[in-house]
């Protein structure tokens, strides 16, 4: 029985289509400006526009509000590590689970100017943090749903 060639295999991808990963994203504007951005991203920062100046909301309750559980502030940290709108859709109002400040534009050293930058744009706001943790939790906010996309 003949064998056949391993070129007669197909090329198989789990990579999203072109046409499917265009499809999946939209525009999503804030303050003028405008970015594409996934789905998934502009629930995200959709959510994230609703906490106020004067309170932090964490990864953890941006992913519930979004309907991620599990790992879901893993990617709720992507989404604000890549946010192409800050200051406008306010990242910097991101802490961690445990109440600290987490990491800004990719950074997470307390001594880094990024964090330092949190820092003044957070206290600027009125959020107070002793020692890199969040003063209070009466500076927490927990985000509503966002609409779908």
């Amino acid at each position: 029985m003949p064998r056949k060639s391993s070129s007669s295999k197909k090329n198989v991808s789990n990579a999203p289509s072109k046409d499917k990963t265009e499809a999946a994203r939209v525009q999503f504007s804030k303050n003028g400006r405008k970015a594409e951005v996934t789905k998934f991203r502009a629930r995200v920062f959709h959510a994230l526009c609703s906490v106020p100046s004067g309170k932090v909301t964490t990864y953890g309750r941006l992913a519930l509000s979004v309907g991620l559980t599990g790992n879901g502030s893993r990617a709720i940290g992507q989404a604000m590590r890549n946010n192409p709108l800050a200051p406008d859709v306010p990242c910097h109002r991101v802490i961690k689970t445990d109440l600290t400040l987490g990491g800004f534009s990719g950074q997470t050293s307390l001594e880094s100017k990024e964090l330092k930058q949190k820092i003044a744009l957070l206290e600027g706001e009125g959020v107070k943090f002793i020692n890199g943790k969040l003063s209070s939790s009466t500076f927490l906010f927990t985000p509503p749903t966002p609409p779908e996309y």
